[in-house]
């Protein structure tokens, strides 16, 4: 799996979860803004968080932190959020 697949799998993820507490009127912009979302601003390195983007529209660097032998590890400056990037 690649980084990005591994995010866009983490931004739907974020979006159930965001959906299960949203009010009926906020629902159509956190799905706006999980279709939006871009691994990579065009031009930047780090990768952006799903989480942070889909919760609350911002972007929010993702660091690399150690993984395992089975994947990768990448860690939100903003959330803290751990997304786990499995190797193929």
């Amino acid at each position: 799996m690649t980084p990005e697949e591994a995010l866009n799998q983490e931004a739907a993820w974020a979006l159930r979860s965001v959906l299960a507490d949203a009010k009926p009127d906020q629902q159509s912009e956190y799905r706006l803004r999980a279709g939006n979302y871009t691994p990579r601003t065009p031009g930047q390195r780090p990768y952006n968080c799903p989480r942070c983007w889909v919760r609350s529209n911002m972007r929010a660097p993702l660091r690399a932190v150690p993984g395992t032998e089975e994947y990768d590890c990448l860690r939100c400056e903003a959330c803290d959020a751990d997304i786990v990037v499995p190797f193929e």
